[in-house]
């Protein structure tokens, strides 16, 4: 399996993507990207949006931490991402879109300032 995620140090959504990878004991290849230019490079290596997270595994492109999550959980069941218990599974799936929907916006906005 020929997996690559595209990072940028400072991204909290990069980072659970890799930490992620490791959980399923995925290898795969880091590319750091440089905080900026992650529109141009990813959408120069076909990415549709140029954002990160962004991963490639075997010529499939996913991109952002909820769309990974699904996709590492077809991809390699076990071990889980998520909780078996289907009440449990939600909470977890209601606080993932929270923090994409609202926290990670609202850090941006609070930083994109500074």
């Amino acid at each position: 399996m020929n997996v690559t995620l595209y990072s940028i140090a400072v991204s909290h959504p990069a980072r659970a993507a890799g930490l992620m990878l490791r959980h399923k004991g995925i290898e795969f290849e880091l590319v750091d990207l440089l905080p900026g230019s992650q529109r141009i490079v990813l959408r120069l290596r076909g990415f549709r949006d140029g954002t990160v997270p962004a991963l490639r595994v075997d010529g499939r492109s996913v991109q952002g931490s909820l769309r990974i999550s699904r996709a590492l959980e077809e991809l390699k069941p076990d071990p889980r991402l998520f909780p078996a218990d289907p009440s449990e599974r939600k909470a977890v799936e209601d606080a993932e879109r929270w923090g994409e929907a609202v926290l990670q916006r609202c850090l941006a906005s609070c930083f994109a300032g500074a």
